[in-house]
């Protein structure tokens, strides 16, 4: 059987968004304030994928949840910057690597801003490419 379970608090209504990890050895919390968004999309798999690349560079369970739970804070604080589609947005994934506002997002990535987002509809995107923006390579 699983050896930890991490039960998320993110759909609670609390000030703070409290994480219980659940051991043999007992029970550490992992809170941190709740953050006001929209833009909640895909904070789960985020998560999960924090801790697995925590526990790839060997760190321990616990600190592995806690730079996951560091790290998700950051997207979540700086994912309004993202105006991306209508409803929940995703969080700010490379949040650490620019700012919207000092950085333009790169030109290979689509924007509303510079018209190459045309509509959002049933879940896709269409784009409109200009000769501007690199063309992207097929790999084997």
């Amino acid at each position: 059987g699983a050896k930890a379970v991490l039960m998320k608090g993110g759909h609670a209504t609390d000030e703070q968004a409290t994480d219980l990890l659940i051991t043999q050895s007992g029970t550490v919390v992992f809170s941190a304030p709740r953050l006001q968004t929209k833009n909640t999309h895909g904070t789960g798999c985020t998560l999960a994928s924090a801790i697995a690349a925590g526990l790839a560079k060997k760190l321990s369970l616990q600190d592995a949840v806690q730079q996951a739970k560091d790290y998700l804070q950051g997207a979540l604080a700086a994912s309004n910057q993202l105006r991306i589609g209508n409803g929940s947005g995703p969080v700010h994934h490379f949040f650490k690597f620019y700012e919207e506002r000092k950085h333009p997002l790169p030109s290979h990535i689509p924007s509303r801003e510079r018209g190459q987002i045309v509509s959002v509809k049933k879940k896709k995107l269409n784009y409109r490419f200009n000769e501007k923006m690199p063309k992207l390579q097929q790999t084997q």
